[in-house]
């Protein structure tokens, strides 16, 4: 060994000697300055307090979902048997695990690997991320293509399972893998169970000898304070994140087991709903206790207050169900569906928004099995999600165009004999009562004629007519705080998109809004809502106000937006909506003699894949009073076999809106906590 080397191993040596040293210095002096002063702590660390989410009110501070404190069972490191003594944790675990089994309370079991009805551990349906998690260099450290048999022989051989029956290597192996996965320590406490009852509590305290480590933690749990059927769309549900959400929110502060949004207003507001962690300090005694001691409390989400009054949400999803599962006859679909929307038209509020048919949010967990099978799906919300052709409710909007750009007056006719032929195709009109007739616009509205707004629309052309459905918002999302659907607003631009030529026949059928129109029930009502407050299309808003959890504070509030305001005079617009009154008066099914209202029928046919012929559903826009709208109403209903069906319902919906003096509560005073 040369003279270099003996010096490179003497410094080695030395470092070695001064690393030791000053190692044992820091120990000293972590138990002299941390341990010394009495000897008790050990460990401290932060950990986060969930903040409960806000709540969410109609607009007269009913409460629709709310918070309850619930128990949940967590380990705390401190006392629970550590990860190196696999026997005891896995008596532990198997006593507790039975003990809830046996009350048949769930705990949370998150392991990608299930036993087949043969008794073979299989890899669980729809869980790639979890699988991959499992199998990765974190966790079990196998092959890509290690099978589920291979995972649970690498489970049952790191956890020491070997002396468990296959069922319950499986249990201890769940639990086991997440305590790992979750990085249970002093400062991470591991939710075993969530909302366990009361008596159960007490029983694990009683005998927290044999449970050590296992305590119960008081949470805040989200509850639906009205029937869950009534709005389910609207306000939507929460749910435990998912892995693929973790991966995408775990920078912004939400951990593995926080709940967020999963549709409606409780995804759509997330981040106004779900308030702010606070924290606490847990330290680790040398003697093995545990103290808590909060440095930042959490702060609730706010609170949400809707534009919609839930009794009249509530009444008109028990009249919508009753009516349409009553006397829609055509049940080639076997179900009644369809939407009802009732809107101020002077700020665009949505007062009430019903989709048929509906089901129990609050029971999700329990249906989603079932909801997924059911032919009707009644998951979709048909007032925002579906887009059907109006029918002839799309002729005021037509009458409009033409009027403004000097294609009509008020006197022009056009003569009906029951068809229109242009390029040698013959479009029909089906009101054989106008046959060889001459139709003005008063006519064109109350007798719906085809035939006029033919010759409207190819004296306008697409591009014009088009313009002036934007204004409208045919074809658009509304803007509405909700997931929605755009539609489909025919046009050469959409026909290109499909590989299709702008056929001048195409322009024809656009006049009555067939061909590829397609529009939302909650566009066709804001279009209601424009005609009926002189032509402003406002942004339909579901959200009212957003207050503080305690209310002494408005956070914000939720002023009218205007889209768009549609270019026409006063006089046109006149001309067009008393017409539609007449035509609400001498509607036989629509007549009322307690409301002045405007309204306009619409019929759409078309094929059901599977179903002979051809189907009707049944459209109907109006608003009311006349002279000074409050409301503006629009009722969709699938199989309706013709309008009158939605006429006969939409005065219903008018008579109840305008007698509901004493329907509904009156609107709770500011800052006043909900009842």
């Amino acid at each position: 060994m040369n003279e270099k080397q003996l010096l490179l191993r003497r410094v080695a040596a030395f470092t070695a000697v001064i690393l030791c040293f000053v190692g044992f210095l820091s120990a000293m002096g972590y138990w002299q300055v941390v341990g010394g002063t009495g000897g008790v702590v050990d460990k401290s660390e932060l950990t986060p307090i969930p903040a409960a989410r806000g709540e969410i009110v109609d607009t007269n501070g009913v409460p629709l979902i709310v918070n309850r404190q619930s128990n949940n069972l967590v380990f705390k490191a401190g006392l629970f048997p550590a990860s190196t003594d696999k026997a005891a944790r896995n008596k532990l675990l198997y006593s507790l695990i039975h003990l809830l089994e046996s009350r048949k309370i769930e705990w949370l079991d998150k392991l990608p690997l299930v036993f087949d009805a043969k008794g073979k551990i299989q890899f669980k349906e729809d869980s790639d991320t979890d699988i991959a998690w499992l199998k990765s260099r974190e966790m079990l450290y196998v092959n890509d293509y290690a099978t589920a048999g291979d995972c649970f022989n690498a489970l049952i051989e790191r956890f020491d399972l070997a002396g468990y029956k296959p069922a319950d290597q499986r249990k201890l192996a769940s639990v086991q893998s997440e305590l790992w996965h979750q990085g249970f320590r002093v400062a991470a406490p591991y939710t075993f169970a969530l909302d366990v009852p009361a008596d159960l509590v007490a029983q694990i305290k009683e005998q927290s000898a044999a449970y050590p480590g296992v305590d119960t933690e008081i949470v805040p749990v989200r509850e639906y304070a009205v029937p869950g059927d009534v709005m389910p769309q609207i306000l939507g549900r929460v749910a435990a994140l998912d892995p693929v959400e973790y991966a995408r929110l775990k920078s912004k502060g939400y951990r593995m087991n926080d709940v967020i949004g999963k549709s409606g207003l409780e995804k759509e507001l997330e981040d106004t709903l779900r308030g702010t962690e606070g924290k606490k300090r847990i330290t680790l005694g040398r003697d093995g206790t545990l103290t808590e001691t909060i440095v930042q409390p959490s702060v609730q989400g706010n609170t949400v207050v809707l534009n919609i009054d839930y009794g009249l949400q509530k009444w008109l999803l028990e009249a919508f169900a009753d009516y349409t599962e009553n006397t829609i006859k055509d049940k080639r679909l076997s179900y009644a569906s369809g939407a009802a929307i009732i809107l101020n038209p002077n700020n665009g509020a949505v007062l009430a928004c019903v989709s048929y048919p509906t089901y129990d949010i609050s029971k999700y967990a329990e249906i989603m099995g079932d909801l997924a099978k059911r032919k009707d799906s009644p998951e979709w919300d048909r007032a925002l999600m579906s887009a059907f052709p109006p029918g002839s409710t799309i002729k005021p909007s037509v009458a409009v165009t033409a009027l403004e750009n000097h294609v009509i007056t008020s006197k022009t006719t056009f003569y009906c004999r029951g068809t229109y032929t242009l390029g040698g195709t013959v479009f029909h009109c089906p009101q054989a009562g106008l046959h060889a007739a001459n139709v003005d616009l008063l006519h064109s509205i109350t007798a719906s004629c085809n035939t006029f707004y033919y010759n409207c629309a190819v004296n306008l052309g697409i591009d014009k007519l088009n313009e002036y459905r934007t204004f409208f918002g045919f074809g658009q999302k509304t803007g509405i705080e909700l997931q929605e659907i755009a539609g489909v607003l025919d046009s050469p631009e959409y026909r290109e998109s499909l590989g299709q030529e702008w056929m001048s026949g195409l322009t024809v059928q656009a006049g009555i809004a067939q061909g590829g129109n397609a529009f939302t029930p909650l566009q066709v009502a804001n279009y209601a809502a424009t005609l009926a407050n002189g032509g402003t299309r406002y942004v339909p808003r579901v959200v009212k106000s957003i207050k503080s959890y305690n209310l002494t504070e408005t956070v914000e509030e939720k002023a009218p937006e205007v889209a768009a305001k549609v270019p026409v005079s006063a006089e046109n617009l006149k001309l067009v909506t008393d017409a539609m009154r007449t035509f609400a008066k001498g509607n036989a099914s629509l007549r009322s003699d307690k409301v002045d209202m405007a309204a306009k029928t619409g019929t759409n046919q078309r094929a059901v894949p599977g179903q002979k012929g051809l189907v009707s559903d049944g459209w109907l826009i109006s608003f009311a009073p006349y002279d000074k709208p409050e409301i503006a109403v629009c009722t969709f209903m699938e199989l309706a076999s013709g309008s009158s069906v939605t006429a006969a319902f939409t005065r219903k919906v008018h008579e109840y809106y305008f007698s509901r003096s004493t329907s509904f509560a009156k609107p709770q005073a500011e800052n006043t906590l909900l009842g």
